[in-house]
């Protein structure tokens, strides 16, 4: 996603959708009406800081790149990987997502571990 507004500066945002782009896309459009839920994504956050500051923020969705999920018996998850390397390459000045994000563990490989019932 590419955020601007009037007195700002164009920032971009670099999210992964294990579900459907729509899917993904309805949950952060609901980020930006309901304020209780300002603090789901760095995307939402940055929504909020521009409104609070009286500015009328526009956003432009587009796909980077396709990737897939993480598979059962994976070695790694390529969604999760293409994500970390995006934000690795970003301009620090124009990007929204952490830098402590490439850190992070796969989401995607939890549904395949075994639970205690």
């Amino acid at each position: 996603a590419e955020i601007s507004s009037q007195n700002s500066t164009r920032k971009m945002y670099f999210g992964l959708a294990g579900n459907t782009f729509k899917q993904r896309y309805y949950g952060h459009k609901s980020s930006f009406t309901h304020q209780d839920k300002c603090e789901a994504t760095e995307l939402s956050k940055h929504y909020w800081k521009l409104k609070g500051k009286g500015e009328t923020p526009e956003i432009n969705w587009s796909v980077a790149t396709r990737a897939y999920a993480y598979k059962n018996g994976a070695s790694h998850c390529d969604l999760c990987n293409t994500e970390k390397t995006f934000i690795a390459y970003g301009d620090p000045n124009t990007l929204i997502n952490k830098r402590t994000e490439i850190f992070s563990k796969c989401r995607h490989r939890a549904k395949f571990k075994l639970k205690n019932m």
